[in-house]
């Protein structure tokens, strides 16, 4: 008889003849691999923080447990404790408990998630109206993070125009400057671990103007003339010169 989980249980031998009957009964307990109480699920932690999980087996024989992870012996106990888990630590975790029957094992995907960081952050720039320039924001995070534009103080979402696009690795481009395009711009990198910003002034100079003009005039010789000039150039900050 080939032994079956089922089999376990008390079985009677029972002997008789003329004078009587006799009998004697025993226990007989068959014995399988381990068992998985309950399945391990996925677990999903952000960087530094701490994880410990079960692995759930019963068995009715002395069982050695291994937990194992990228080929290595990670744990030998049910509960597998992770201390301020790191992106490397992210994979797949496999519980197997063996005993003279058998082998069992399960297992679960850790997913880590890292915080948003601006890797290389938009730097403030001056430049001359009509001319183009660039906002840089790089950025890594785990999730990647959606990356966002904002300017001034009430942190409005960017527009993109004829002046104003981003591009696909989250540049903010400014095309032929105008003064309407000076002011202070964020970049704001988000995802399901949190948020980071970083932020950068934009000063665009405009073309010289002058509104008042020097005129010809006539002095007699020694007295005094005046020649009187005015200009404006947007945000600049203008630099006389007179020339003779």
């Amino acid at each position: 008889l080939l032994a079956q989980i089922g089999d376990s249980g008390t079985y009677q031998c029972s002997a008789s003849n003329s004078h009587g009957t006799d009998q004697e009964t025993a226990n007989v307990r068959v014995a399988g691999p381990p068992v998985v109480s309950t399945r391990l699920t996925n677990r999903t932690v952000v960087v530094g923080a701490s994880l410990s999980v079960t692995c759930a087996l019963t068995s009715t024989l002395p069982l050695t447990l291994r937990w194992w992870f990228q080929g290595q012996v990670v744990g030998t106990t049910a509960l597998l404790t992770l201390s301020r888990v790191a992106v490397s630590q992210m994979g797949e975790y496999r519980c197997i408990g063996s005993n003279a029957a058998g082998t069992v094992q399960d297992s679960f995907r850790l997913n880590v998630h890292e915080t948003p960081m601006i890797v290389k952050p938009p730097t403030d720039i001056t430049i001359p109206q009509g001319s183009s320039a660039s906002l840089p924001c790089n950025v890594a995070g785990i999730p990647v993070p959606t990356v966002v534009w904002t300017s001034g103080s009430s942190q409005s979402t960017v527009t993109v125009n004829q002046h104003i696009s981003i591009l696909s690795d989250n540049t903010l481009q400014i095309t032929n400057a105008d003064a309407a395009n000076s002011g202070s711009y964020s970049c704001v990198a988000t995802n399901v671990a949190g948020k980071a910003s970083a932020s950068a002034n934009v000063v665009v100079i405009g073309r010289v103007a002058f509104s008042t003009f020097p005129q010809d005039t006539t002095v007699i010789a020694g007295n005094s003339a005046t020649l009187q000039c005015a200009a404006s150039a947007g945000n600049g900050v203008l630099v006389y010169t007179w020339y003779y």
